[in-house]
């Protein structure tokens, strides 16, 4: 049967895959939103896991200006 957001099961487990490989890396991803979070001065061209997400899958890289350190210092 179909998977979420349109994406076949198979699709799906190749997405988890990749959003695993760049996990590793320390970069967040969000399968909802189809988004990814890439430090400053990080190049997608180089990163096989990233391009294939943005090119297959639809997703966008989001440059990540904090570090986590700093996010869990910041009240809202």
């Amino acid at each position: 049967m179909g998977g979420v957001h349109g994406y076949s099961d198979k699709e799906n487990k190749r997405r988890y895959q990749l959003h695993k490989v760049l996990k590793k890396k320390n970069i967040k991803c969000s399968a909802l939103s189809r988004t990814f979070f890439i430090p400053i001065g990080f190049e997608i061209e180089s990163e096989k896991a990233a391009k294939e997400l943005v090119s297959v899958f639809g997703y966008s890289a989001q440059t990540n200006v904090f570090s986590d350190e700093s996010e869990k210092r910041v009240a809202i």
